[in-house]
């Protein structure tokens, strides 16, 4: 079996699917820190107002 984690992308402005899918596995694979961190199991999100900056709360992680 194989499964992907993919993070879709989300133009704010339009609220639709800004076409930037971000396949979650590739991006750990291009990772030059020998520990390659994934977040396992996303728990929350939140995003600043008007900013282009958001934070993710992940259970299942060892990740600061």
């Amino acid at each position: 079996m194989n499964t992907q984690s993919l993070l879709s992308v989300i133009d704010t402005g339009t609220k639709l699917d800004a076409a930037k899918t971000i396949n979650m596995h590739q991006a750990v694979g291009n990772q030059t820190n020998a520990a390659k961190r994934f977040i396992t199991v996303p728990w929350a999100m939140g995003f600043k107002h008007l900013a282009d900056e958001g934070y993710v709360i992940s259970a299942a992680s060892n990740l600061w």
